[in-house]
C-alpha cells in the first residue's frame, strides 16, 4: 500500500457469508494521539475510540485507514479497527524504519556535496593545477622516448614520405610536389616544381656499395626551365644537353674530399636513446617539478582560466630562478657525460668540447633577469602544459614565440612552434607542426609562413612521414655520367681539383679523377 494511493485498503475486508456486529455506541474519543516534529508519531498514539470487543464469528467495520494521515472524504465518522491486528503494527514497524533511512540519507547527502564541493575546489586550484600539469609532461616525454624505442626495435624496411608546397611573392608563384621512399640502405627522392616559367622534376637515389658513403644518382628534367640563369652563366647550352640525362657522384669522390680531415662513426641508436632517457630524468627533477629547491620555473602571476585555441586552460606568469638554472645545466652535463652517448663523446675526443658548450651555458645563466617573464598555459582537462610563449622584453606585445604540445586528447601528439612579429607596416606569422600519431604511427608535418605589408608573401607547406614494411626495390639507373665527365664538359673540371688540392693546384699528388682542362 501506497501513501499516495486514494483508494487505500481497508485494514480489515468483511466476509459477505457472516453477518456484522454492530458494536456498542462508543464514548466520545479522547486526543491521546500526539503530533511532534516531522509527522505523526505512531509509537505515541492509539486511534480515536480505542479497543472494542468483536465476537470470533464477526468482522470490524470497514473504513478505518493506514498510510495517510487524514481519511478520506466521508470517513470522518467510521468505526477505527482494534489496535491488535497485524497491519497497523506492520506500518507502524515501516514508519520506524523509514525516518531513521530518510535522516540518514539527508545526512549522507549533506557530507557527499560537502565532499565534492571540496574536491571540485582543490582540483580546479591554480597550484594543483599547475603541479599536475608539470608532473604529466614529463610523463608524456617519457612515453614519447619510450615509443620511439619500441618503434626502432621493430627494424622497418624503410620509409614512405610525401608532401607539397604552395609559395608566393608579389607576382611570382610556385608550387611543388615531393616524395620520399627507402629500401634498406637505398632511397629514391623525387620532386615536381612549378618554377614560373615551366615545371621541373628532380630525381635523386642514393645506392649503397660496400663502403659508408653511398652512390649518389641524380636527373633534371625540364632545364629549359632555367634558362635565364644559365644563360647568364654563359651555360646555356650545355646545361640544355643534361636534361633528363642520368648523372653520378661516385663515392670515390667523398673519399678523397675527407682526405686529411678527421671522421668519426656516427653514435648509434641505443647511445642516442639512453641520453634522451638521462635528460629525461633530470627535466623531471628540474622543470616538470615544483620542488622550490630544484625548479627552474617559479610563479609570479596567476591570470586565471580562459579558453585559448579550444583548450580551457589556466594562464600563469612564470620566470626562471637563476640558483636553479645553473644546478639544471651542472645535471644534464653530468647525465649526459654518464650515459652511453657519453662514452661515445669521449671516445672521439669531444668531452673538451661538450664542456665549453656548457660552460658558455652557465655564462649564459648568471644573465638570467627575474624581471624577464613569459607566460605558461595549462590545460585543466588533460593537465599538461599546452604552451609556453616567450615574448620579446624591449617590443611586449609586438614579437613573441610559442612553444607547446595541442593535444585534446586521443592519440595525436601536435608538437609546434609558432611566431608573431610585428615591425613597421610589415606584419610575420609562422608554424611549425608536426603531429604523431601513435596508433598509425604517421607524423604530419605543417609549415606556414605569411608576411603582409610592403613584402607580403606566404608559404604553406605538408609532409606525411611513416616506417613501413611494404618497400619497393630502389634500382641503380643505367647510363649515368660520371660528375668529373659532366663538370668537363660544363668546362668546370678543375673545380673539384681545387677542391680536393685545398687550393694547392702545385701539389704533385693528385686525385685520380682529377681530370685535365
Amino acid at each position: 500500500m501506497q501513501p499516495s494511493d486514494p483508494d487505500l485498503t481497508p485494514l480489515v475486508t468483511p466476509d459477505p457469508t457472516v453477518p456484522a456486529v454492530t458494536p456498542a455506541p462508543a464514548p466520545a474519543p479522547s486526543p491521546v494521539g500526539q503530533v511532534v516534529s516531522g509527522g505523526f508519531d505512531p509509537a505515541a498514539s492509539v486511534l480515536p475510540g480505542g479497543p472494542q470487543p468483536v465476537t470470533p464469528q464477526a468482522t470490524v467495520a470497514p473504513q478505518a485507514y493506514v498510510g495517510s494521515f487524514d481519511a478520506p472524504p466521508g470517513a470522518a465518522n467510521v468505526t477505527q479497527a482494534p489496535l491488535q491486528t497485524t497491519e497497523p503494527i506492520a506500518n507502524t514497524g515501516r514508519r520506524r524504519i523509514l525516518k531513521p533511512l530518510l535522516i540518514s540519507l539527508a545526512v549522507l547527502v549533506v557530507i557527499g556535496g560537502g565532499s565534492a564541493t571540496a574536491y571540485f575546489g582543490y582540483y580546479m586550484n591554480s597550484s594543483v593545477i599547475y603541479g599536475q600539469a608539470l608532473k604529466n609532461t614529463g610523463k608524456g616525454y617519457d612515453r614519447l622516448i619510450t615509443y620511439l624505442d619500441d618503434q626502432a626495435k621493430l627494424n622497418y624496411k624503410g620509409v614512405v614520405a610525401s608532401g607539397s608546397y604552395t609559395f608566393g611573392s608579389g607576382s611570382f608563384a610556385s608550387d611543388g610536389k615531393l616524395t620520399f621512399n627507402s629500401n634498406k640502405d637505398d632511397s629514391d627522392t623525387t620532386a615536381d616544381l612549378n618554377m614560373g616559367s615551366g615545371r621541373l622534376s628532380i630525381d635523386v637515389r642514393d645506392i649503397k656499395n660496400k663502403t659508408a658513403i653511398p652512390d649518389i644518382y641524380f636527373k633534371v628534367d625540364g632545364l629549359d626551365t632555367l634558362s635565364g640563369l644559365t644563360q647568364g652563366l654563359g651555360l646555356g647550352t650545355q646545361i640544355n644537353s643534361l636534361d633528363n640525362q642520368w648523372i653520378v657522384i661516385d663515392h670515390s669522390l667523398f673519399d678523397s674530399l675527407q682526405k686529411g680531415t678527421s671522421s668519426s662513426s656516427s653514435p648509434t641508436h641505443d647511445q642516442v636513446l639512453d641520453a634522451a632517457h638521462a635528460f629525461g630524468q633530470v627535466n623531471k627533477q628540474y622543470v616538470f617539478t615544483t620542488d622550490k629547491n630544484k625548479a627552474v620555473l617559479t610563479v609570479v602571476k596567476k591570470y586565471g582560466l580562459a579558453t585559448v585555441d579550444g583548450h580551457k586552460t589556466y594562464r600563469y606568469q612564470v620566470a626562471l630562478n637563476k640558483s636553479n638554472v645553473k644546478k639544471y645545466i651542472t645535471a644534464q652535463r653530468d647525465a649526459l657525460k654518464a650515459s652511453k652517448l657519453g662514452g661515445w663523446i669521449k671516445q672521439n675526443n669531444y668531452e673538451n668540447d661538450l664542456d665549453l658548450a656548457y660552460d658558455s651555458m652557465q655564462q649564459s645563466a648568471d644573465n638570467i633577469n627575474p624581471k624577464n617573464t613569459f607566460d605558461l598555459w595549462a590545460d585543466v582537462n588533460t593537465r599538461v602544459m599546452y604552451k609556453v610563449r616567450f615574448t620579446d622584453q624591449s617590443n611586449p606585445g609586438s614579437s613573441y614565440t610559442d612553444v607547446g604540445l595541442d593535444y585534446k586528447g586521443g592519440s595525436d601528439y601536435p608538437f609546434f612552434i609558432s611566431s608573431y612579429s610585428k615591425s613597421g607596416g610589415n606584419t610575420d606569422t609562422g608554424s611549425f607542426i608536426a603531429d604523431l600519431n601513435t596508433k598509425t604511427h604517421v607524423t604530419n608535418l605543417k609549415v606556414n609562413f605569411k608576411s603582409t605589408g610592403s613584402t607580403a608573401s606566404n608559404f604553406n607547406g605538408n609532409a606525411s612521414v611513416k616506417q613501413t614494411n611494404d618497400v619497393a626495390p630502389i634500382n641503380t639507373p643505367t647510363g649515368a655520367k660520371p660528375i668529373m665527365q659532366v663538370l668537363n664538359e660544363l668546362g668546370l673540371g678543375s673545380t673539384y681539383q681545387n677542391l680536393s688540392t685545398g687550393g694547392n693546384t702545385s701539389s704533385s699528388t693528385s686525385s685520380p679523377l682529377t681530370l685535365q682542362n
